[in-house]
């Protein structure tokens, strides 16, 4: 997976609540590429130091667990936080 090319036109906004509270729950994703742009969108928001480049590269090294999580149906925003509190 190339995580540059997904986040090539990733917007930075601010998510609603609404949209963050849906991660909490395994959605039903198309794809891995949605997982990891929900992924990244948590970090984000859950963690304040956390910027789309830090957040990219965190994912890029941990992509073979988060496919695994992806798999197992982890939620979006529970991957975010084990991910942020063990890399950030």
């Amino acid at each position: 997976m190339d995580v540059d090319k997904l986040c090539e036109n990733f917007e930075i906004i601010n998510f609603t609540n609404t949209y963050i509270n849906r991660c909490k729950k395994f959605k039903d994703y198309n794809s891995l590429d949605e997982y990891v742009k929900d992924i990244i969108i948590c970090l984000m928001d859950i963690f304040p130091y956390y910027d789309l480049e830090m957040s990219k590269e965190d994912v890029k090294v941990e992509i073979k667990d988060i496919e695994h999580s992806f798999n197992v149906e982890i939620p979006a925003y529970d991957y975010a936080i084990d991910l942020g509190y063990g890399c950030g």
